[in-house]
């Protein structure tokens, strides 16, 4: 594991903990978009956060680091994916530009590169989650995401540890 992407998972955590301490509003329901382009019922479509917060945004955890200074300097970016079947369906997405070779990687590919991780923990870390009882979509507030970003650091701070402790025996992922 490259201490790379244990730093981007410390500065994600970062960015967690700042939009939770703002209230910002938190939504897995979308990348990034304005508060406007939520869909209304008889409240906000939100996980958590101020739907009046004077940002006028609402994201998810990653849409929320792709607003981020120094994920942006890293690659961790959105911007409009257009469709080729010649159909207006432009939508944002996160995409990340490697540094090294300028690859562009979009969706969640880009997530999963960007931190060094695998689609399952993608997953894991940023999607709804199902109830296999109810068959029912289980929401996750901003709580949720950084409490398993916390996990995700613990394992990964430790694996880097044993990894510099005897760099003859790294720990695959």
């Amino acid at each position: 594991m490259d201490e790379v992407y244990l730093l981007r998972m410390n500065q994600g955590l970062r960015v967690l903990r700042d939009v939770k301490a703002m209230n910002k509003p938190f939504s897995l329901g979308l990348w990034l978009g304005e508060l406007s382009e939520v869909e209304w019922k008889e409240g906000p479509d939100l996980d958590s956060g101020d739907p009046k917060h004077e940002c006028g945004s609402v994201g998810c955890g990653i849409g929320w680091m792709t607003q981020d200074p120094w994920h942006q300097k890293q690659g961790l970016r959105i911007g409009i994916l257009h469709d080729d079947d010649g159909i207006d369906d432009a939508h944002q997405v996160p995409f990340y530009r490697d540094p090294h070779t300028g690859k562009i990687t979009t969706g969640w590919r880009a997530v999963a590169k960007y931190f060094g991780i695998t689609a399952e923990e993608t997953t894991y870390l940023f999607e709804y989650e199902y109830d296999d009882v109810t068959d029912r979509l289980c929401y996750k507030t901003i709580d949720h995401v950084i409490e398993r970003f916390e996990e995700f650091e613990r394992k990964w701070r430790d694996e880097y540890a044993r990894e510099l402790a005897d760099p003859d025996n790294s720990i695959p992922f």
